[in-house]
C-alpha cells in the first residue's frame, strides 16, 4: 500500500516561485512508494501562473497532485510586525478546516527539502497537536527570550516552535477548535504573529522534533554560544552534514545572497527546476560577490580572530555603512587594532550628522574606490538592503559588523 503524503504550503505571487521549488525538492527526495497531495494556499490572482507551472511539473513526475485553496474570502487585512514575513504565513492558522485529513506536513516557502518525508509524516505525535523543532533564539537563556515569554504570556518557552515547518495532527486541532481560537487572535500584535499564535495555542500540546527536520542556518552560531539551548553537539553535526529540511530563516534568503550558510543546497535543487535561469539573471550581483570574495582570506577566516584582523590591515580604505552606534562600535573596534576609517556611509545626510568621532559622513556614491572593503554596521535586519544597493552600485568587498 503505497503511503499518501499531505503537504501544506502557503504563498502569493511574490513567492510562488521559491514555493514551486519548494514542492521539487520534495518530489526530487520522494520515496518512491509514496504519493504526495500539495495542498496550495493562496489567492486568485495566483491561480493561472501556478496552473502553468504545474503543467511543467507533470511532465516530470506522476506521484503528486496539487491541491489548491484559495484564500481570498477566509482572511482579511492582518497585522504584520515583521517586514519580510507576508501575509500568507497567516494562512497555516486555518488548516485544520481546510484540509480535511488526519494530519499534515506545514512548509514555508523559504526552506529546501533535502530528504525523505516519510517518517517524518509516520511519526507517532504521541497526542500532540503539533510536533515541530525548537526556535533557536527563544531557547537561549536572554532578555530577549524572557521578554517574549511574558509578551506572549505563557509561563515557559521550553515547547516554543519554530513555525516554519510543522507536523499538525489536523483531527486532534479540529477537536479542540484551534482555527477558531486562532481566528480571535490574529488581529492582536504579536512580535512573531502567527508562529506566537500557534505556540501559545498548543502549549504544552507540542512535541519537540531533532534539529535535522528544521536547520535555521543562520542561528546555527547561536548553539554553540549558547550550551542553555540543549542541542548536543552530535545532533547539531547531524543536521548540518544531513539536514532534512534547511529553513533559510531570516531576510538574508539563499537565491539572494550565495554566502548564507548551506545557500549551495538551495542552488542545487534551483538548478534542476524550470526557475534556474530567472533567479540567476535577477541575483547575478551576489553570483560576482561570492565569486570575487570566496577564496579571499579575509572571507574564509573566522571573523575577528587574529588572521582575520590582519587579512583587514591589508585594505589601505576601510569605509563603515553606518554613523549609529554601531557605527562609533566599529570604529573604536577598528582604532583599537590600529586600523582607521575614511568615512562613514549614508543612504542620506538628512538625519544623520556630518562628522562622527572625527571622521566625515557622506552619501553613498559610484566614486569610492572599488577596491576599498566597506563594513555595515547596522541592526541585521537593516543589512540585507544596504548589501543589495551595495552590489547593484559594484562594490562587492562588503563586511557586516551587525553584532559589535
Amino acid at each position: 500500500m503505497r503511503n499518501q503524503i499531505n503537504i501544506a504550503l502557503a504563498t502569493d505571487l511574490g513567492y510562488l516561485k521559491q514555493t514551486i521549488i519548494v514542492i521539487e525538492s520534495v518530489l526530487i527526495n520522494s520515496n518512491i512508494k509514496a504519493d504526495y497531495i500539495f495542498h496550495i494556499l493562496t489567492d486568485k490572482s495566483v491561480k493561472p501562473t501556478l496552473e502553468k507551472y504545474n503543467e511543467y511539473l507533470r511532465k516530470k513526475y506522476d506521484n503528486y497532485e496539487i491541491n489548491v485553496v484559495l484564500m481570498d474570502d477566509i482572511i482579511g487585512k492582518v497585522h504584520m510586525e515583521v517586514v519580510y514575513i507576508t501575509k500568507p504565513t497567516y494562512y497555516r492558522l486555518y488548516l485544520p478546516e481546510l484540509i480535511k485529513a488526519e494530519r499534515c506536513i506545514y512548509l514555508d516557502s523559504d526552506v529546501i527539502v533535502c530528504g525523505d518525508l516519510v517518517s517524518l509524516y509516520n511519526m507517532d505525535m504521541k497526542d500532540c497537536e503539533i510536533a515541530g523543532v525548537i526556535d533557536i533564539p527563544k531557547h537561549a537563556n536572554t532578555e530577549d527570550a524572557i521578554s517574549h515569554m511574558k509578551r506572549i504570556e505563557i509561563p515557559t518557552l521550553d515547547w516554543y516552535v519554530n513555525a516554519g515547518i510543522l507536523l499538525m495532527d489536523l483531527s486532534l486541532m479540529r477537536e479542540s477548535g484551534f482555527s477558531k481560537k486562532a481566528s480571535l487572535l490574529v488581529d492582536k500584535s504579536f512580535p512573531l504573529q502567527d508562529q506566537d499564535i500557534v505556540n501559545v495555542l498548543c502549549y504544552e500540546k507540542t512535541m519537540l522534533l531533532p534539529l535535522k527536520y528544521n536547520v535555521q542556518v543562520i542561528l546555527l552560531d547561536m548553539l554553540k554560544k549558547h550550551p542553555e539551548i540543549g542541542i548536543l553537539e552530535k545532533e547539531l553535526e547531524e543536521a548540518v552534514t544531513h539536514p532534512v529540511i534547511i529553513h533559510f530563516y531570516s531576510a538574508e534568503k539563499p537565491w539572494e545572497f550565495l554566502d548564507v550558510p548551506l545557500a549551495e543546497k538551495w542552488w542545487t535543487i534551483c538548478k534542476k527546476t524550470q526557475f534556474f535561469h530567472d533567479f540567476f539573471e535577477k541575483y547575478k550581483d551576489s553570483f560576482y560577490y561570492y565569486a570575487i570574495n570566496g577564496n579571499k582570506p579575509l572571507w574564509k577566516l573566522e571573523k575577528y580572530s587574529e588572521l582575520w584582523i590582519k587579512q583587514l590591515k591589508l585594505y589601505e580604505k576601510i569605509y563603515v555603512y553606518g554613523a549609529g552606534i554601531k557605527g562609533e562600535r566599529t570604529l573604536y573596534f577598528l582604532r583599537k587594532h590600529e586600523m582607521d576609517v575614511e568615512a562613514f556611509l549614508v543612504t542620506s545626510l538628512e538625519e544623520n550628522p556630518s562628522i562622527v568621532e572625527g571622521i566625515y559622513v557622506k552619501e553613498v556614491s559610484d566614486c569610492l574606490p572599488k577596491d576599498a572593503v566597506i563594513i555595515i554596521a547596522m541592526a541585521r535586519n537593516c543589512i540585507p538592503e544596504v548589501r543589495r544597493k551595495l552590489f547593484q552600485k559594484g562594490y562587492f568587498n562588503v563586511i557586516c559588523f551587525s553584532e559589535i
